[in-house]
């Protein structure tokens, strides 16, 4: 044996000579009851690597059942190797190997005994901790949309004329609605609608972007110990107090997004035993930082949210799994991912609309090119003022998104003219018959997104109106043939959106004044319908008729259908004005009109007997189609004055 006091020796893990794979044992798994498959080995070497036969080594044990301290002596391959029997209680083993002095050098593997269920309790715990992230933060930002939705809209209308204004608009607007998916899809609709300039919705795009790292910045101070308290006051304040049942909807929602963090971050300390997983994430950091970005992508498209992707990485980082070399490509792609939501949403919108959507990508997609190659040295910078890792991903997050408002804003005329390039201008016509499977999660963006739906649909039944009288003067066929399409336009968009509204009714609890108006926008909608119905079903055939027959009206029959049909065109021009400010001095004087026009109407019916009672030919092989158009325009005055009578809440005129 070679004299201890003469020789430095140092303990090493064995490898296998042929394949060189490590032969410790370290990080083995077994289930209770069964012993480790493998034994844990070390190997004794002096300073030239040569093992050191007839050794001996202290090996001390550690087991949930018990601990204990034994003597072993190197084999001839230098080598100490410990069979451990069966443990019956599932926890963490230790064997620690130790040389006597004066070298004195220490060894310590480890190894998980797991019970039956642990797969299955790491499973339930991540899976339910990310379902009640998403329903908690659903439900927050829907009690917040609620609670301020309103108020929060009309601050953005008025700021969002100019850049800099429309950054603070889209910073607070986020704020309010805590979602900046949801934000940018009510936006897009603000946009397409011609509330909001082109270049300030960019500008709150990148508004939006910074206020929403804000939740993350709460999740990652990592305060968990009062969140179910917060889900307890919310409930009762929900479900006992209705004047403030959004207030209390808010902090019951978010109340269950920290709890859910720390559910998350439970099952995060089951990975333990499976250190692969965290060499995996480790992994991201180098070589494979393009597959992190995709998965930050993929996610956050998926779930609509880049804040539930970067909490999931929280919930690794608070039992340091993650760091945040490993997390910033997943960042990057969440952040990315998130701006897919918009891009869908506006894909059968307007022009403008999908040009901010897209800026919204190129902003992001642009940021994340620059910062690629210094990912590195800027994880390194972020550390220095960060206290934990969890700390570091919120503040990278924040930064980012700072950083690309800093770097776009001042050449905000640059980005719209790239993307008035990408997206060029063509013929405004109605949005697919699509909605959004997002939308539904947020009744106030939904509605606002449904009312300029509508008014592009009833913008449609007033060219059908206003045109009407034109084809029976000039009996174009092809004009008929127009105003009969659009009316399938208008049939095609009303069979989706009177379900998608019905649906909203009937699955959500809101505020009275948003059912309300949902109501409204649903009987509007009808209203629409029906004039729709009337032009195609009623009027255009009747225009055939004559043009096929070559009939004309009298001179005085036209000046009376001419009249009506002015006074009909002021009425839908009132109920539309009221429907698009929602005036309910536009929408009362709309339907008082109902009983002017039937007035006027039997005034003109009278005319008319009195012009067949002088025997004129073309009032008399006119009359029975002018008596229809007479009544056709009335009918369609009616529907005109119900949308007024909708907008105060008589549903049921």
């Amino acid at each position: 044996m070679i004299p201890l006091l003469l020789v430095a020796l140092s303990l090493q893990i064995p490898v296998d000579s042929l394949t060189g794979l490590a032969l410790s044992g370290d990080a083995q798994r077994t289930v209770v009851g069964r012993p480790f498959s493998r034994p844990f080995r070390v190997a004794v070497v002096d300073e030239t690597g040569a093992p050191q036969p007839g050794v001996p080594v202290v090996v001390a044990v550690a087991t949930p059942d018990r601990d204990w301290v034994q003597e072993e002596t190197t084999d001839a391959r230098g080598w100490v190797e410990v069979h451990l029997p069966a443990v019956t209680h599932p926890g963490e083993v230790r064997v620690i190997f130790s040389l006597p002095p004066p070298d004195g050098d220490v060894r310590t593997l480890r190894g998980w005994v797991l019970d039956q269920g642990y797969l299955l309790r790491l499973l339930v715990l991540f899976v339910g901790g990310f379902t009640l992230f998403f329903f908690g933060f659903r439900r927050g930002s829907r009690g917040l949309v609620e609670l301020a939705g309103v108020r929060v809209r009309n601050a953005l209308w008025r700021l969002s004329r100019h850049p800099w204004t429309g950054f603070l608009g889209g910073f607070l607007a986020t704020l309010a609605f805590q979602s900046s998916t949801a934000f940018s899809v009510l936006l897009v609709s603000f946009v397409d609608a011609g509330w909001v300039p082109l270049r300030a919705a960019m500008a709150a795009v990148l508004g939006g972007g910074v206020a929403t790292t804000l939740t993350v910045q709460f999740l990652a101070l990592g305060v968990f110990d009062l969140a179910l308290l917060v889900v307890a006051v919310g409930y009762v304040i929900e479900r006992r107090l209705p004047v403030y049942r959004s207030l209390g909807r808010a902090l019951f929602g978010f109340g269950l997004v920290f709890y859910s963090i720390a559910l998350m971050s439970s099952a995060a300390g089951y990975l333990e035993p499976y250190p692969e997983v965290a060499r995996a994430l480790a992994s991201l950091q180098a070589e494979y930082a393009w597959v992190g970005f995709a998965l930050g992508a993929i996610l956050a498209a998926l779930v609509h949210s880049s804040a539930a992707v970067i909490g999931i990485l929280l919930s690794l980082a608070f039992q340091n799994l993650l760091t945040l070399e490993a997390a910033f490509p997943i960042v990057l792609g969440a952040n990315v991912g998130t701006t897919f939501t918009a891009l869908v949403a506006s894909s059968g919108g307007g022009v403008d609309g999908r040009r901010v959507a897209l800026a919204h990508l190129l902003f992001k997609l642009l940021g994340t090119i620059l910062i690629w190659k210094w990912m590195v040295p800027a994880s390194q910078w972020i550390h220095t003022f960060s206290g934990n890792e969890a700390q570091a991903i919120a503040n990278a997050h924040t930064l980012f998104n700072l950083g690309v408002a800093v770097l776009a804003l001042p050449f905000l005329h640059l980005a719209e003219a790239v993307v008035s390039r990408l997206v060029p201008a063509e013929q405004v016509t109605l949005p697919s018959n699509t909605l959004q499977a997002e939308l539904f999660e947020h009744p106030e963006v939904a509605l606002t997104h449904i009312q300029r739906r509508v008014l592009q649909v009833a913008d449609t039944a007033f060219f059908m109106v206003r045109e009407s009288l034109q084809a029976f003067r000039t009996r174009d066929a092809a004009l008929i043939e127009r105003i009969l399409r659009e009316d399938d336009k208008i049939d095609a968009l009303q069979r989706t959106l009177t379900p998608f509204l019905s649906r909203l009714l009937e699955e959500h609890e809101m505020p009275a004044a948003l059912t309300r108006r949902m109501v409204a926008t649903l009987h509007v909608l009808a209203e629409v319908e029906h004039i729709g119905d009337i032009v195609s079903r009623d009027l255009m055939p009747m225009a055939h008729k004559m043009r096929r027959e070559a009939l004309t009206f009298s001179e005085a029959g036209w000046e009376d259908l001419e009249s009506l049909h002015r006074e009909v065109l002021q009425t839908f021009e009132l109920a539309l004005g009221a429907f698009t400010s929602w005036d309910a001095t536009l929408a009362k004087r709309a339907w008082e009109r109902r009983d002017e026009i039937n007035q006027y109407a039997r005034e003109l019916y009278s005319r008319h007997l009195d012009r067949l009672a002088q025997g004129l030919q073309e009032t008399l092989s006119t009359s029975t189609i002018h008596l229809d158009v007479i009544s056709g325009l009335e009918r369609i005055n009616f529907h005109c004055a119900s949308i007024g009578a909708a907008i105060l809440g008589h549903n049921s005129p």
